[in-house]
C-alpha cells in the first residue's frame, strides 16, 4: 500500500526543481496559503475553534500549481508552473503510471504543491481524498523530526482524536518514514490511511506532493 523509491532524482535535478520555483520562497511562520476556508479549517471541524489554532505552527505553502485541465481544482491557482514542476516529475509520472495506477498521466495529474517546513512546523492529521499520492524529497538538509506519519483508518475510526493526540504529541502512528532523503519518492495509496507530518526539530525538510484521482 505505500513504498519508498531511492534516489529517483539527484541532489542536483532537485535544485533545479526550486529553480524553477524561484523567488516563491517564504520565510518561516508567513504561509502563503491561509485562507479561513482552506484545509487547515479542518482543525475547527474537529472540535477546536479556529481562533486557538497557531497558525504559525503549519508548514509554508509556496506553490499549489494545479492542473488547469482538472475542472473543481482551483484551476487558476498558480497555473503557471504546473506544466514546468509536471514535466520535471516525469519520472515520478512512469513509476506512478507502472506501479501504480496505469492511468496516470500529466493530464488527469490534480497539480503538483510545493511545502517547506521550517523549525517547528509540522502538518496535522488529515486525508487528501484522492487515489494515489507522490511525495518528493526536494530538500532534506540535516533534518531532524519532521517524520512522515500515517494511521490506518480501519483502526482509527476517530480523526478528531487523532487530531487531538497530534496536537498534544501524544500521538502512536501504525507507520513512520523516517528516512527520506533528497530525491527519494514515496508512494502510496491515499484512502486506506490518514497521515500527517510530525513537528520539525531543526534542519530542511521541503517535499514537493503530486497526487491522482481514480475517476
Amino acid at each position: 500500500m505505500y513504498k519508498t523509491y531511492r534516489n529517483v532524482f539527484t541532489v542536483e535535478e532537485c535544485d533545479k526543481f526550486t529553480q524553477i520555483v524561484g523567488n516563491r520562497e517564504v520565510q518561516s511562520g508567513k504561509n502563503v496559503y491561509l485562507e479561513e476556508n482552506s484545509e487547515f479549517a479542518v482543525y475547527e471541524a474537529y472540535g477546536n475553534p479556529l481562533s486557538d489554532f497557531d497558525r504559525l505552527q503549519q508548514h509554508d505553502r509556496i506553490i499549489r500549481a494545479r492542473n488547469p485541465l482538472v475542472a473543481g481544482m482551483d484551476e487558476n491557482l498558480n497555473q503557471e508552473y504546473y506544466k514546468p514542476l509536471i514535466e520535471f516529475m516525469q519520472p515520478v509520472v512512469e513509476l506512478v503510471q507502472r506501479d501504480w495506477y496505469k492511468d496516470a498521466t500529466v493530464e488527469n495529474c490534480y497539480g503538483v504543491d510545493y511545502n517547506s517546513y521550517p523549525s517547528s512546523t509540522s502538518l496535522e492529521p488529515h486525508a487528501d481524498i484522492t487515489h494515489v499520492v507522490a511525495i518528493v524529497m526536494i530538500r532534506n538538509r540535516n533534518l531532524e523530526g519532521g517524520n512522515l506519519v500515517l494511521w490506518e483508518k480501519e483502526k482509527h475510526k476517530d480523526m478528531h482524536e487523532l487530531v487531538r493526540q497530534f496536537i498534544i504529541n501524544k500521538h502512536t502512528p501504525d507507520i513512520t518514514i523516517s528516512d527520506l532523503e533528497t530525491g527519494d519518492v514515496f508512494v502510496y495509496y491515499d484512502k486506506p490511511y490518514f497521515h500527517a507530518v510530525e513537528p520539525v526539530i531543526s534542519g530542511v525538510r521541503q517535499t514537493s506532493i503530486v497526487r491522482w484521482n481514480n475517476g
